[in-house]
């Protein structure tokens, strides 16, 4: 069993209106790695950064027992910077600064011989690039994980529209759908990505949790009331990240497919909420299973109505 996960690495800068952090580890990749790694023992990271990435960074990844073989260092460009600046309720933010950098030159190569993980996780990359890594492997994953952004969804319609005919699960947000199907509402939005052939739809709405849309059902997760936020940065990829370790953690059961990413999400919500109470990837670093399998328990009181 392995969890492969594709995504950015990134040097963040982000101001909240409780703190400020400068130059803190960030990126799709980092977030959803770590948090990936508390139920699956097997996470490899594809990604790339500069030779400004501190060290220190890459020796956290490790004590996660994160395979970072994959994360290729550019000795000669910087690091992906972003710089953004939360409002006061800290849903609604502003992007400072976005430098591309190493990230530029980000196309993961995955050799031929590379045993097929069961899991893989694409992160917010171009869909060419999405796709070429879908390719790589000589069967198909167990479960291919993908994530998308606006600027994709408006610039590359075409190469989108082919590599979602490849994947199990579309994991976007709430705008990103809407956009995405040219639909006024989430429910018509996630209807018409069914009907176009993805097989499960996740639609993130932030503070207000997360919709699990199947061609049988609808499956609702809340968020985890959380106080003492500090910043809402890379929670998306830590819910996502939680979501693919579950996946890759079951090894046989008796359940549906639907069934099993229902309970992937609400441990991807639990990790999402760890994120949110400390900057960057602080919250993701030192968890032990009794907290996880605690927020879990409150998870369910939330959610169990005894008719």
């Amino acid at each position: 069993m392995s969890t492969f996960i594709i995504g950015s690495v990134a040097i963040d800068s982000v101001a909240t209106p409780l703190n400020y952090r400068e130059r803190i580890m960030g990126g799709s990749g980092p977030y959803a790695s770590l948090s990936a790694s508390y139920l699956s023992s097997n996470v490899k990271l594809y990604g790339i950064a500069g030779y400004d990435f501190p060290k220190e960074y890459i020796q956290l990844l490790k004590q996660r027992n994160i395979d970072i073989t994959n994360l290729k260092i550019l000795e000669e460009e910087k690091t992906f910077f972003w710089s953004g600046k939360y409002l006061e309720d800290m849903n609604s933010r502003e992007t400072l600064v976005t430098e591309l950098n190493a990230l530029a030159q980000f196309n993961p190569e995955i050799e031929k011989n590379t045993p097929t993980p069961r899991v893989l996780m694409v992160g917010n990359l171009q869909p060419q690039i999405q796709e070429k890594a879908i390719d790589s492997f000589s069967q198909k994953p167990d479960w291919v994980i993908l994530d998308t952004m606006n600027y994709w969804i408006s610039d590359t319609p075409k190469e989108l529209d082919s590599v979602l005919k490849k994947i199990d699960v579309l994991c976007i947000n709430d705008e990103e759908a809407l956009q995405l199907s040219k639909k006024n509402n989430t429910l018509d939005a996630a209807q018409y990505l069914l009907d176009s052939g993805i097989p499960f739809i996740i639609i993130k709405k932030g503070e207000y949790g997360a919709y699990l849309f199947s061609p049988q059902d609808i499956f609702y997760t809340p968020a985890l009331p959380t106080v003492n936020i500090e910043d809402p940065t890379g929670a998306g990829d830590a819910f996502a990240g939680g979501i693919v370790g579950y996946l890759d953690n079951i090894t046989t059961s008796k359940k549906t497919r639907r069934q099993i990413l229902k309970a992937a999400m609400t441990y991807g919500t639990v990790m999402a909420s760890f994120t949110i109470q400390a900057f960057g990837v602080d919250g993701l670093l030192n968890l032990k299973t009794e907290n996880i399998e605690e927020r879990i328990s409150q998870l369910k009181n939330l959610t169990d109505t005894e008719l």
